[in-house]
């Protein structure tokens, strides 16, 4: 195994030495109803690579999403994860990319704030899950972004089964994201990670 940066060893750690997202996954195939149709994962930001489900991955970063594609050609995943350059957060116009720090990986802020990096569309979520009855798993790492995920998308999210998503409560206001999953009727809520700058949360039905 080759990791090529700081970026890759932390997506190293979170995903497969302390299996982060394990639990969600768990969740979502024990209590999925059956019936016919793909299980539907939305990816935000990060590596997506599952079978015999159907994924929407929204990453920003232009090296990444060309590392993504070859990893689905090799995989023979190009029939069931789309994949879709963009920012998330609002539901139009652009954002910015901030660099990061030995804290958060490269992130995406709104236009107006100070920001080095280039800019970025925000991508439109309802344009590509508006045909679907249910999304199953929203697996969201957002760095930052997530309040204004949250605040973009409640009818997305009032149909959504279970929502994964890394906290950044120096970024945004943590307390508030974890009352807006409630709101939806993601009420029940377990911290499946906490760090110093940080917390992985799994919110369900």
């Amino acid at each position: 195994m080759r990791v090529r940066s700081l970026g890759e060893w932390w997506l190293l750690n979170e995903i497969f030495v302390n299996g982060e997202y394990e639990a969600a996954l768990a969740h979502l195939l024990h209590d999925r109803p059956s019936g016919p149709g793909p299980v539907v994962i939305v990816d935000l930001l990060r590596r997506a690579g599952i079978r015999d489900v159907r994924v929407l991955a929204v990453e920003v970063d232009e090296e990444c999403c060309r590392e993504l594609e070859r990893r689905m050609r090799e995989n023979a995943l190009t029939t069931c994860v789309e994949l879709v350059r963009g920012a998330i957060g609002s539901r139009d116009g652009i954002g910015c990319f901030e660099d990061g720090d030995e804290r958060y990986a490269r992130r995406v802020v709104e236009s107006g704030h100070a920001a080095s990096g280039p800019s970025v569309p925000y991508v439109d979520l309802m344009s590509y899950v508006g045909d679907v009855q249910a999304v199953d798993l929203i697996k969201c790492d957002v760095e930052g972004a997530e309040l204004l995920f949250l605040r973009s998308y409640p009818e997305l999210l009032r149909s959504v089964r279970t929502v994964v998503m890394e906290l950044h409560p120096e970024l945004c206001d943590a307390d508030e994201c974890l009352r807006l999953l409630g709101e939806y009727g993601l009420a029940r809520q377990t911290v499946l990670r906490a760090g110093d700058f940080g917390s992985t949360v799994l919110a369900h039905r």
